[in-house]
């Protein structure tokens, strides 16, 4: 038996993430009878004792996780600073997941970790983890499963860090079979994650993401035969009608577009969904925006990052402003007034000042575009290890080429320090909640969605109302509900 954990630590909600669950189906295809167990930390914090009486009657080959939305991390990172949460220690990841693995190492089982983000170095460098799968992972952990009881595994490693086929370019992802398994405790009419394609054809100077600069291909983009058997599969075993579209970048292409609303149409469902999406592309073709209208979107996050032109096309976007604002009010007027259109934006980013980010941050406070939420996030720049690093930003490659200087404490330009960006964030984020414009996510509301809260009244909160203040009351106890019932199942609890 294998056993998979997988998490998203700092949101109050349940929701799966894609991955630990589609390297299940891969085990499962093998013949591994393997077992996902979600919701990690929460489990850890408030049902332990039944965790790890489940565990003491297991006897798995290997146990993974899924680290990227996982947070175990005694610290936190301003810039390129960390700033601890516990000063009387230098232990990098808490008591609780220190506990766990030693549990594991005491009863000698192996240790596998996935994913690359939240407290996955933490996790490796507190030396309590056998192998890290770095990249993407169907390919490596099929080998090393293979391989794992004949002693071959040291061949492909390094250290215990495993980088086989790190872009996933042996697996077939155009006929890519359903993720979610009778057996993984999916609640009836939960919104679940979708994987359509992989990859992004742009190349934003900030992105760390895989499959960068890729052409269109239908090596990195599913078919519709294989989307349309998992959405009616879902139906059938979940009664699933919503989603999370984990597209890099949706709209890429409109063949892609259509490829998905054909697959919608054939099952005759009343689907559901958000995701990424381009907006330059939207305004290219502006016939995307009807068919993403018809095929059920409820909103989307778009990466505007700036709305300085200077700024946008230092990082590789470049969409004027009134442009813009032009293509918001577009999707508006086709997918509703309760459509949740969603941006995130970047402070810090060269040629943008804090005189220029205070000005569009205004014309946010003055409600004068037809965003109903956006983020403020101070601008990350990772130091560069050409050994450890497979997927780095230009920002994290070439700081200098874009006027960035690194130093212990952080990063600075012209304009701007890590420190100060930050500063900037806390600022406005506090300004922008006193005003009260600020509404909620798609994905936010999509999970809401599924604890049985209406998409039409989500749309009108707004974060820091009392009428958000009652919204997010019901919603924390509804969470709580839910995940007790899905650890009883999970866990067997009688």
């Amino acid at each position: 038996m294998i056993l998979l954990f997988t998490d998203i630590s700092d949101w109050y909600l349940s929701i799966k993430t894609a991955g630990a669950y589609k390297i299940a189906g891969q085990l499962r295809a093998m013949g591994h009878e393997t077992k996902v167990i979600n919701d990690l930390k929460w489990i850890l914090e408030h049902k332990k004792k039944a965790l790890y009486e489940y565990l003491d009657h297991t006897n798995p080959d290997w146990v993974g996780f899924s680290t990227t939305f996982m947070n175990f991390s005694n610290h936190h990172q301003v810039g390129l600073r960390t700033v601890s949460y516990d000063k009387e220690t230098t232990i990098k990841i808490n008591d609780i997941f220190t506990e766990l693995l030693n549990y594991f190492r005491d009863r000698g089982i192996t240790t596998v970790m996935g994913g690359f983000g939240g407290s996955s170095h933490d996790i490796w460098d507190s030396g309590l983890m056998d192998f890290w799968v770095r990249g993407i992972g169907e390919g490596a952990i099929t080998k090393f499963a293979n391989e794992f009881h004949s002693g071959k595994i040291s061949a492909y490693t390094d250290n215990g860090i495993i980088q086989y086929d790190a872009y996933g370019l042996t697996y077939d992802f155009h006929n890519d079979q359903r993720v979610f398994s009778t057996q993984d405790a999916v609640l009836y009419e939960e919104a679940l994650p979708i994987e359509l394609s992989r990859g992004c054809r742009f190349k934003c100077k900030f992105c760390s993401y895989p499959l960068l600069g890729r052409r269109p291909s239908d090596d990195y983009v599913r078919g519709e035969e294989s989307i349309y058997r998992e959405l009616l599969h879902n139906y059938d075993n979940f009664g699933t009608t919503d989603y999370y579209v984990m597209c890099d970048t949706f709209n890429e292409t409109t063949d892609k577009v259509n490829v998905w609303r054909r697959a919608i149409e054939r099952t005759g469902l009343p689907i559901r969904w958000t995701g990424y999406l381009r907006l330059e592309l939207l305004e290219k073709f502006p016939e995307q925006i009807n068919i993403l209208r018809d095929t059920g979107i409820i909103g989307s996050q778009f990466g505007i990052e700036t709305f300085n032109l200077a700024a946008a096309k230092r990082i590789g976007k470049g969409l004027p402003r009134d442009r813009i604002l032009r293509t918001l009010e577009r999707c508006r007027e086709s997918w509703g007034e309760d459509a949740f259109l969603y941006t995130s934006l970047i402070v810090g980013l060269p040629h943008d000042t804090p005189d220029t980010v205070t000005e569009w941050c205004e014309m946010l406070l003055r409600g004068e575009t037809a965003l109903s939420s956006w983020m403020l996030k101070d601008l990350r720049i990772r130091l560069y290890d050409a050994s450890k690093d497979i997927f780095s930003s230009d920002f994290d490659k070439n700081p200098e080429k874009y006027g960035f200087r690194i130093h212990p404490d952080g990063w600075e330009s012209e304009h701007w320090t890590s420190d100060t960006a930050f500063q900037f964030v806390k600022e406005w984020e506090q300004k922008f909640g006193q005003a009260k414009v600020n509404g909620y996510t798609s994905w936010k509301a999509m999970s809401f969605k599924s604890l049985g809260f209406d998409l039409s009244e989500l749309a009108k909160i707004r974060i820091g109302s009392k009428d958000h203040d009652i919204q997010r009351k019901e919603a924390k106890n509804l969470a709580i509900l839910s995940r007790m019932e899905y650890a009883s199942e999970i866990l067997q609890i009688s």
